[in-house]
């Protein structure tokens, strides 16, 4: 699947002008704390750096791979700074798996580690309650949410424990998931854990 580029609009918020990107690559995201709540949006979120942006676009990547596999398109990676520890997607429809989802599919390829406290989780969807326990139980500081408009996760969960969360709302990431939704409700019903 190839997502196309949208043009950049700019957003006007109580006077702040945010462009609005089209794919991670692009995701350029400048927002003040009087902009706390809007799209999910955080004062953590004021930029993501090029090393956020090039491991959210992996994550995103995993996701669309996943997709094309026909399973659910959550796409996740494990990173200390620039070095990549492993990236992963959500495999529960490939591998027959519950418990599969994308962020443990990281974790689980990136192997045992001594510490992850110095670590990033980037993922292309808002965490589950158990994917973000797993980022409780293993002292991972630091989680960046391609999106939470289709899933609001546990980003207040996490926070609440010390993680900080960054919300990108990525549009490439949004309707991604949007689409699969729209194309396979089943599929995302029991992804979540929910009837139709």
């Amino acid at each position: 699947m190839v997502v196309q580029p949208v043009v950049l609009q700019p957003v006007v918020l109580q006077s702040v002008v945010l462009p609005v990107a089209a794919t991670c690559t692009t995701v350029f995201t400048k927002i003040t704390a009087t902009c706390h709540g809007m799209n999910g949006a955080t004062p953590e979120s004021l930029m993501l750096s090029q090393t956020d942006q090039f491991h959210l676009r992996r994550a995103y990547d995993e996701a669309v791979t996943g997709f094309d596999e026909g399973g659910c398109p959550i796409g996740s990676l494990l990173a200390r700074g620039d070095v990549v520890l492993a990236s992963g997607r959500n495999r529960r429809v490939q591998q027959g798996d519950p418990i599969a989802h994308g962020e443990m599919d990281a974790l689980r390829r990136a192997g045992r580690q001594t510490t992850y406290r110095d670590t990033t989780l980037y993922t292309s969807l808002s965490p589950c309650m158990m994917c973000s326990g797993t980022i409780v139980q293993f002292g991972i500081p630091r989680v960046v949410i391609g999106e939470n408009q289709n899933f609001g996760g546990n980003e207040d969960f996490l926070r609440k424990r010390g993680v900080e969360v960054v919300i990108a709302n990525d549009p490439g990431c949004i309707a991604l998931m949007e689409r699969f939704i729209r194309e396979k409700p089943e599929l995302w019903a029991e992804d979540i854990a929910q009837e139709l």
